[in-house]
Formats: structure tokens, sequence, C-alpha cells
């Protein structure tokens, strides 16, 4: 009986074993062979070189072994004699052979050759006694070329006036009969400097050729080399190695804005040139078509770019509340033939502040109330610190002004508009009817790329008003009286619409201070009557005081009171 375990990739031990039955059929008057076993060891994967291998562990002598070759569609294409090149006997007993092709396979038509391609192989073997077995898988045969290449450089000293390096190179193969021929197909053509793989093609001759631009990222020598995967799994063709002497040359970079100075949102840009030091101590000669990045750590905020035919560049800047600019050519990640060279420029920026929500309201008393929101004019992501100090309330008779800036306290609280602050205070009314307006002076000192400048900004007015009235022809008779004696107090209410008009129907507080104090009381209620006159008769009980009256206003009306009068309380 023969068994036989196959697999067609050389990294995996194939064995068969294989037993024969004892009794085959023989003419008559021969004797039965005892039972035979061979074994495939080592069955490929067979090379293109026109040899075919192969070894086998038997338990007898063989005497014949004959290759089977059968191409993808399982056709028996060719039937090559294998010869007996060595046979060993292990401690184990087991005779191991090694049998080989008597004659090259060739290239060619069956049956004098097989075309280029994959075979499976099985082999059927003889046994000295007698016996026989067939159809033993033994592997597979790849008939194919081998490939070959090598490559050279039209210079290897590298710097950045002469970066490209043109690889030509040479691909053949060599076939299974021993000729050489161009190979036509992919090679490969590794970087050490990027680790990258640059495909070209091998033309009909086997040429081919390639630019490169050596530089130094990984270590300081530099190379390429070519490959070609060609025939059997995992076989492939190595070139030789060109390698690199690489100068890296100074580079130079400078930078302008197109306005130190300028408003949020206004076009900037920055513009310059790079350079390279066509030798050490040499001058400088512009660098085209140089990769270039344009940053600013605060923000995270990278522009690339590449310079034109003079090594000049200009780039818009995007929108921010001011930054420190760098602009860096060469160096990792840009260019490694040209040492890293970097300018900054600093650039100003000047914020639009406004003010809304501006609110003013005036109670009886001449108490303002005002509030409003300080912010920006729009959502700047990146602006900060902007001051809130030194806001002014201003006040004009007329809406168009001219603005009188008054005391007003404020105080900022909750978060409103855009990055703003609600602020809120009150003041004494400067007038009964007036306009009133808030005005940021903003941050009066020099902008930096750290410090923007918030320009000023003013509220909208708000008009608050409400009717002035005055107690006139006010009166207190006697003016010394004793005490427990009466007093009578006059006058009369007005108010102004273009001219003075009486108040009628309203509510008079005779009130009085007491000598040596700051307190007012009332103590009696006097109406007006259609002509706004008012009167009131009472005894005085409070001893020596200072007398008044007063109007505590309404929602449209302003509270007064006219001057005190002073009587003395005698016994």
């Amino acid at each position: 009986m023969i068994r036989c375990l196959t697999n067609p990739f050389r990294a995996l031990l194939l064995t068969a074993a294989l037993i024969l039955i004892a009794a085959l059929a023989r003419p008559t008057g021969q004797a039965r062979a005892a039972s035979d076993s061979v074994t495939v060891v080592n069955p490929g994967p067979q090379t293109s070189s026109g040899d075919l291998t192969v070894t086998l562990d038997s338990s007898s002598a063989l005497s014949a072994v004959t290759a089977h070759l059968a191409d993808s569609s399982g056709t028996d294409v060719f039937d090559p004699a294998l010869s007996e090149t060595s046979s060993t006997t292990p401690a184990s007993g087991v005779l191991q052979s090694v049998w080989n092709v008597a004659t090259p396979i060739a290239e060619g038509a069956p049956p004098d050759g097989i075309p280029l391609g994959t075979y499976a192989i099985s082999v059927n073997v003889s046994f000295s006694d007698g016996g026989s077995a067939a159809s033993i898988a033994a592997g597979t045969l790849y008939f194919s070329a081998v490939p070959q290449v090598t490559i050279s450089a039209d210079h290897t000293d590298v710097s950045y006036a002469d970066k490209h390096v043109t690889i030509s190179g040479q691909a053949t193969q060599v076939n299974p009969g021993g000729t050489v021929t161009p190979y036509q197909g992919p090679v490969y053509l590794g970087e050490s400097w990027s680790l990258r793989q640059v495909e070209v093609n091998a033309n009909a001759d086997g040429d081919f050729s390639a630019v490169v631009a050596p530089g130094l990222v990984y270590g300081p020598d530099p190379s390429v080399s070519a490959q070609i995967d060609y025939g059997s799994p995992g076989e492939h063709a190595n070139s030789n190695a060109v390698t690199f002497d690489v100068q890296v040359d100074n580079a130079r970079v400078t930078a302008s804005l197109s306005s130190p100075t300028i408003r949020y949102g206004a076009a900037e840009t920055v513009s310059g040139t790079v350079s390279y030091q066509t030798a050490p101590g040499g001058s400088y000669s512009p660098a085209a078509d140089e990769p270039f990045q344009v940053y600013v750590y605060s923000n995270e905020v990278t522009i690339n770019g590449t310079t034109n035919a003079q090594g000049g560049y200009s780039v818009r800047l995007p929108d921010t509340a001011g930054a420190s600019w760098t602009i860096q050519a060469g160096g990792d990640g840009l260019d490694l033939l040209l040492n890293a060279a970097t300018a900054t420029v600093g650039e100003s920026v000047q914020i639009p502040t406004v003010i809304t929500n501006f609110h003013t309201s005036l109670n009886q008393y001449w108490k303002l109330s005002f509030s409003g929101c300080l912010g920006l004019d729009e959502t700047i992501p990146d602006a900060y610190g902007m001051p809130t100090a030194n806001m002014r309330l201003q006040y004009a008779l007329s809406p168009r002004g001219p603005w009188h800036t008054i005391n007003g306290g404020y105080s900022f609280g909750s978060a409103c508009g855009n990055d703003g602050s609600w602020f809120s205070g009150s003041t004494t009314a400067p007038d009964n009817y007036a306009y009133y307006r808030m005005y940021y002076p903003g941050f009066t000192g020099a902008a930096t790329p750290t410090q923007p400048k918030y320009l000023s900004s003013a509220s909208a007015s708000s008009l608050a008003w409400k009717y002035d009235d005055r107690i006139t022809g006010f009166s207190v008779s006697p003016h010394v009286v004793a005490s427990n004696g009466w007093l009578t107090v006059k006058g009369q209410l007005q108010y102004y619409y273009r001219t003075w008009r009486d108040y009628a129907d309203q509510t008079i507080y005779v009130i009085f201070r007491p000598e040596g104090g700051s307190t007012w009381y009332w103590i009696v209620k006097a109406k007006t009557n259609s002509s706004g006159h008012f009167s009131a008769t009472f005894r005085d009980t409070v001893g020596s005081a200072t007398w008044s009256a007063q109007f505590d206003g309404n929602a449209t009306h302003l509270a007064t009171g006219p001057a005190g009068v002073y009587v003395r309380v005698t016994g």
C-alpha cells in the first residue's frame, strides 16, 4: 500500500506512504513479492533550471522511477525518466534514494520539452523485488526563467542644486536551457530614504530608467536598489545597491506682511522668498518649487505651499485675533537637502466691539437706570483679553449730540452677545429730558500679536424723560410762632410743556426737618386745585424747624419741592 501527502510549497514536508498489495498478478510459477512501501520525502518545489529531483524513502530498493508532469488542466504532457544519483540506508533501516532527470527538461513543445509554466508532479516507481506503484503525488514544478537585474546612476553626489538622479538598469532572465534573454515587465526600485517602492517597467530590451531624489530620513547613506518578483513563489532578483553622498545646503527665508496692523476680517497676506546657499560661505540663489509651511503654534494653524519659479511666495492668512506667524523652509518634513530656516512676522489685529441692547429708564425721583451688553461685532474664536474698564455714560439734549460724560457707576454680570458681558448701573439724571448712550473707548495701548487692539464703540442713543415740575410761590407764615401755634403753608404746583402749566388735583406733602436734624418728615397733605394752588393750616407741635412742601411725582412727572423756610418756635 502507498500513502502520499503532498503540498506544492517548499516550506512544507510532503510525505506519502505507499503500501503495495503483496500478491500482484504474476505469470504462473513466479513468487509473490512481500509488501513494499515508499514515501516522497522532498518533492520540491522544483525550480526553473530544467532540473527535477525527487527524494524517496522506501522499504526496499527501487529499480526505476518515472516522473509525470501535468499542466493546469490536469493533462499529462511530459514523462521524463529519472536516474538514481545517490542512496543511503539510515539507522532506521529505511532506504533513502535521490532521483534526477537524466537530461535537463527543455523549454519547448512536447514531447521534446514543455512551455514555461506550473506543473503537478507525480511518479511511478518499480521495486527491485518486482513490485510497483503509480501516480504518487510529488509536488509542483515551477518551470520558469530566473530573473537578474543590475542598476547604475548617472551621478551619486547629491545636493540641493543637483538633487535629481537618473537610475538606469538592465533586466534579464536565465531560461531553463541556460540561454539569457531580456526580461520585460515590472521592476521595483526601493528607496531607503523614503521606505517606498517605485514601479518602473523594463522594455522589450530589458532596459528601464527612473528619476529619484535622494534624501536623509533613514540614515546618513541613502541608497536605491532594484528588485524583480518573478518565477516560483518567493523567488526574486535583487540588484546591486547604489549609495549616494548627500550634501545639505543652508536655506534662507524672508517674510513681510501686507499690513502690520489690520482690522479683523480684512485681507492679510504674508509674502517673501526662499533661497539656498550654492556653496558654503557663498551667495544665495532662489529656491524654485520649494515646499514651505506657514504656521502659528498658539492657534494650531498650518498652511502648506510651494514657491514659484523665482523662489517667491504669497499666502493669504486666515482671520485671527493676532498671532506671530512662522514661515519655514527646509528640514524634516519639507526638504532634507536644506537645513531648516525660518522667518517670523507679528500680525496686530484691531477687533471691532459693539454695545447692544442699551436701555435707560428714569423714575420720578430723578434716578436714571441703564443697562446693555458690551461684546464683539462678530464671533471671533481666538479673541481674548478684552478690557472692560473705562466705559462712559454720556448724555446729550439731541440724539446727535454733543455728548457729555456724566458719572455713572456700573458693574458687569452674565455673558451676552458675541463673547460679551452684560452691564448695568444707575446715576442721577442731569436733565428731565435727555438722550443717553454708553461709550467704550477700547484698548488704547499699542496692538501686538499677543494683545489685540479692541476698537471703540458707542451704543445707540436712548431717550429717558419725565415732565419737569415745580412748586412756585411757596410761603410759610408766620416765621415765628408760639409753641402749638398755627402755621399756614401755601404754594402752586406747575409742570413744563413748552411753557409752565398748572397741575391740578395732585397731592402735596407738607414736610419739616427739626432743627439740628437731617431727616425730613411729613405732617399734613394738601390737594392742588384747578389752578395748581394748595394751602394747609395746622398747629406747630414740632418746635423750631425748616418747612417745605413736596410733590412725589408719578409715572410721567418728576418729584419736586421748593427751598425750605425756617420757623422759630417760642415759649
